[in-house]
């Protein structure tokens, strides 16, 4: 997000919609983790 007046009159609109949609903030380090990525199990081949 850039500094400027623009962006902080949005950002109320901006968080409030992100919590309406069940989404959760972060850090650009906490979006690239693999720590989010849940594991799944791999499907057998025959």
């Amino acid at each position: 997000m850039h500094p400027t007046e623009a962006t902080a009159k949005a950002l109320p609109k901006l968080l409030q919609e992100i919590k309406r949609k069940g989404l959760k903030i972060g850090t650009v380090q906490e979006t690239l983790s693999t720590k989010r990525i849940l594991p799944v199990e791999p499907i057998p081949k025959f």
